[in-house]
């Protein structure tokens, strides 16, 4: 082999810097607090640009996220500077570097890359190549080396820059990059009124739970599992997770981020006090360590069983509490007692973290459970998924018991993903996949470490969010689908999204996921992902009344009316550190305190460059209306049955479903032979329903379907109501369909609900299908229609007391009675926002008494106009809560409609303090060139 050596003169070069030890005492500090700008392009005219965003979140930091894997010729840039060039002359003031360096801190992925161009006043610039850890570094820009250019001026440099492209060799062409230097402009974003005030509330809420005596055992000062509403029936038991959490809180406490009313003294007289209990539940009832789940009263094992993800749950929790302590200036006569019992309960668990390791797979075990003998149980199950809540806590029982713990714990979890699910415009959203779909498992990690850091992760954390969003949107579910309680049942650890569930990937799998009920405290887990968006559903679903209660949102509901009216300990606290969002930091101050930093992210660096997740082009939706009222068919069934040739095919379970039922989480039909007449299944609820203008949304599935299906619905004598034909596509995999229903009296009263295959009717001659979810829910803006049967003689006669008048944005509308119980509304809406209302004042004045109307079940008027389609008709109690309803197909011919003392009740308005009824016409009510008209109106009492 021949070796050659080449020596040439002239060729650029630029040095490529490696960090340094983070330092933040060492980084410059810009003079003129320069302001900092972001963006990208293409040096090739017509070629895709690249992904590029730039968050600011103090003088000190910024972050950027870039993509430039659209082109080989993409770039992006974030520029720090005072003024601008105008031609050729610097405009405004110069950055000042007299030590003629400049110290800066980054972090990125392992490997990765960034040019760095600084520009002086006559356009000379400097390059440095700076060459990235996952972990903060400072990087020294020398501007006396070799390769800067003569006559660069320090003391008059124009700009600093940061440019990402392909020609600076990284290994990555996406990523996200931390800078910290000192002094630049920042304006803190200004926060939504409303939205901070959702967050303080849930909050404040929230942290009444954890109050010494309510949600906390004032003997163990374990927090208890769940409570019922007021705090009433606690469930005197408690898990590792939660008590970890509780630190945590306690943790923020002491370092005043959170207020929950104790003083700094109190808060770490509380943490001794948990340290003290679980070192006494270590020696008493712990396996090697490890402690299992605890009755509270009296205290003592709940369960002959030891769970890894739990125990390791409660260690990093532990470890972030301490990093809250450290980062609170305590004196070390406060800090270090509190500090040695927490690390003495971690070492104690050392020999039980290496025994739950596989030697065969060099996974962790999940479990381990004995009978009598605790020397002689058994392990079950694997930890062996990325996509699942302990993978933080995996990678930091790694990083801190390198020598009992392999690394084959966290290198050998499984990465499964999958393009299973659409969203509502027809992107595909690919998904690191939780095994039962459900969002806590994605998001609970980053309540302890800043996931969000590390590119592939960051890629998951948002597709997963989009897609629990977008889900929710479709199904109008009030929060995102995640292990919960089931309104009227007991708690599922199998809720979620069915499309993303690992479990249903494989093709012959059943489904046992519940995709139809939502909770909010994955929801606020998910806050630091998108502040806006979260922070947005969670006050949207605020306007569900009976949704709050002492301790904030109940634990999850379908509607304002199909609610679990309980608590449980470990979301409420999910619910806090979500919303608070100071676990990241406090979990990253305790791995720099104490040297851990570099072998932690090193791990969740290499994971991440292994997730090849590329980040969805799809947005988060806003929340949608929720229901003010549902009924799931699956969860109030009666009796149900097979109607002739149709039957079920039960699930495997233990122990065995019997033949023909229905599960909550659906039920496979499948016939081959129809014999030429009407089959199919019957369900009856246990109480009547109310399913006037109601949406009927029907979710299933359809390998082999029947084609066309009869839904039809009974009331409590078995009289059929309602029928419609529907379609099920063929092949379909949790598809959806949404049947509009009428307002009819006849729908008051469903018992029953049937759904039939009419070989008549397009029937296959086979089928194989699955219904998952029959769900009835009511939309407050559902329009009344007008109700059939109803003339002037069942006109609602008002109590005595009402004046009517009118409120209109023009003069020229105009109220007038034209005869007994009939009034003239003569409006001009012609203008932006322009309006008439006519008003039945039940309070003139403005007492705050008001009329009782709780005796009428209904209130029946009637209108009817020539060129008005629909009216806005409003009722409102004497707090100001209102219920809002649109009456539509108006027409020249009088209407007569029903306003239902349900509609009211269900928004939360008290029907026995009405003080006003209000009719409006707006530029919705008419088309173009109609502005101007008359409305009737019948109703009686005035």
């Amino acid at each position: 082999m021949v070796g050659y050596t080449v020596e040439t003169k002239g060729l650029s070069y630029t040095p490529v810097v490696s960090g340094t030890s983070y330092d933040p005492n060492l980084l410059t500090t810009l003079n003129g607090t320069p302001d900092i700008i972001s963006g990208g392009g293409n040096t090739v005219l017509g070629q895709p640009g690249p992904r590029m965003e730039l968050k600011q979140t103090s003088s000190d930091d910024f972050r950027y996220e870039y993509d430039i894997s659209s082109s080989d010729t993409s770039f992006t840039f974030v520029r720090i500077s005072n003024g601008g060039f105008v031609g050729d002359a610097f405009v405004g003031e110069y950055l000042v570097f007299p030590a003629n360096q400049v110290v800066i801190a980054l972090r990125g992925s392992a490997g990765q890359r960034v040019k760095i161009e600084i520009q002086d006043h006559n356009k000379k610039k400097a390059f440095f190549v700076l060459h990235l850890q996952p972990y903060l570094q400072n990087f020294v820009l020398d501007f006396s080396a070799a390769t800067v250019p003569a006559g660069f001026d320090p003391t008059r440099v124009a700009e600093i820059t940061f440019v990402q492209d392909r020609a600076i060799g990284s290994p990555l062409l996406n990523d996200v990059i931390a800078v910290r230097t000192k002094g630049l402009e920042y304006v803190a974003p200004v926060p939504s009124l409303e939205l901070e005030a959702i967050k303080a509330d849930l909050i404040r809420s929230g942290l009444g739970y954890f109050a010494v005596g309510a949600g906390v055992d004032p003997v163990t000062h374990f927090p208890y599992d769940s409570m019922g509403a007021n705090g009433v029936a606690p469930a005197k038991y408690t898990q590792p997770t939660l008590i970890g959490f509780y630190l945590q809180i306690l943790g923020e406490v002491v370092k005043g981020t959170i207020d929950n009313g104790m003083t700094k003294a109190q808060a770490l007289a509380e943490i001794s006090a948990v340290l003290t209990s679980l070192l006494n539940v270590q020696t008493n009832y712990g396996w090697n360590g490890l402690i299992p789940w605890l009755n509270l009263e009296p205290l003592g094992m709940s369960e002959k069983k030891v769970a890894l993800g739990d125990n390791a749950n409660l260690a990093q929790s532990i470890v972030t509490m301490i990093g809250a302590l450290e980062g609170a200036g305590l004196a070390a006569a406060q800090l270090d007692p509190i500090r040695n019992n927490a690390h003495l309960f971690i070492n104690n668990q050392a020999d039980g973290y290496a025994a739950f390791v596989d030697p065969v797979w060099g996974l962790f075990r999940g479990d381990y459970v004995w009978t009598t003998n605790p020397a002689a149980g058994t392990f079950q199950n694997y930890i062996d998924r990325v996509g699942n809540e302990f993978r933080g806590a995996v990678a930091f029982l790694r990083a801190y018991f390198p020598a009992k713990v392999p690394a084959s714990v966290w290198d050998n979890l499984k990465i499964v993903s999958n393009n299973n699910y659409v969203d509502r415009d027809g992107n595909i959203i690919q998904n690191l996949a939780p095994w039962d779909g459900g969002a806590f498992q994605m998001f609970w990690p980053s309540l302890r470490n800043d996931e969000l850091s590390f590119i592939g992760f960051r890629n998951v954390l948002y597709n997963q969010l989009a897609t629990q969003l977008d889900y929710s949107y479709q199904n109008r579910i009030p929060g995102i689908v995640s292990a919960s309680l089931i309104p009227g049942n007991g708690y599922s650890g199998a809720i979620g999204i069915p499309q993303i569930s690992e479990a249903n990937m494989d093709p012959g799998a059943t489904n046992i996921i519940i995709g139809d009920v939502g909770s909010t405290y994955s929801l606020a887990a998910a806050m630091h992902i998108d502040p806006y968006a979260v922070l947005g559903w969670l006050d949207a679903i605020d306007f569900l009344p009976d949704m709050n209660g002492s301790y904030g949102f109940f634990d999850s509901a379908r509607s304002n009316s199909d609610i679990s009216y309980r608590y449980i300990g470990v979301d409420i606290a999910s619910t806090v550190l979500g919303l608070t969002g100071n676990g990241p930091t406090d979990f990253t101050e305790y791995l720099r305190q104490h040297g851990l930093e570099a072998a932690y992210n090193q791990l969740y660096d290499s994971m991440s460059r292994k997730l090849s997740i590329a980040k969805t082009d799809s947005t988060l939706p806003n929340a949608p209306e929720f229901p003010d009222r549902s009924l799931a068919v699956f969860s109030n069934i009666a009796s149900e049955g097979p109607i002739n040739n149709v039957h079920t095919i039960p699930p495997v379970t233990t122990p065995p479903t019997p033949p023909e039922t229905t599960l909550p989480f659906g039920v496979r039909l499948f016939y081959t032979d129809l014999m030429g007449v009407d089959s199919g299944h019957f369900w009856k609820l246990t109480q009547p329903y109310d399913a006037q203008a109601n949406q009927l949304a029907i979710s299933y599935s359809a390998p082999d379907s029947p084609q066309f299906v009869r839904i039809e619905l009974k009331n409590s004598l078995g009289q059929l109501v309602y029928a419609t034909t529907v379609s099920l596509q063929e092949g379909a995999k949790f598809s959806g369909l949404v049947i509009d229903l009428p307002v009819s009296a006849l729908l008051q009263d469903v018992k029953e609900v049937c759904l039939v295959v009419d070989p008549q009717e397009g029937g296959d001659a086979t089928g194989d299908f699955t219904i998952h979810a029959i769900n009835f829910r009511h939309l407050a803006s559902a329009p009344m229609t007008p109700a059939a049967g109803l003339s002037s003689s069942d006109v609602t006669t008002l109590p005595s007391g009402g004046t009517a008048e009118i409120q209109s944005s023009s003069p020229n509308s105009n109220l007038m009675k034209v005869s007994p119980g009939v009034y003239r509304l003569h409006f001009d809406v012609a203008g932006v926002n322009a309006y008439a209302t006519f008003r039945i004042d039940f309070d003139p004045s403005n007492t705050g008494a008001g009329k009782d109307l709780s005796g009428f079940s209904e209130i029946v008027f009637g209108l009817d106009s020539s060129v008005a389609d629909s009216v806005k008709i409003e009722i409102e109690d004497a707090s100001g809560k209102k219920a809002t309803v649109y009456a539509s197909n108006v027409d020249v011919v009088r209407n007569y409609y029903k306003f239902l003392k349900s509609m009211a009740e269900e928004r939360g308005v008290d029907m026995s303090h009405i003080t006003s009824i209000s009719v409006t016409v707006d530029g919705s009510s008419v088309a173009s060139g109609d502005e101007v008209g008359d409305l009737r109106l019948e109703i009686g009492g005035l």
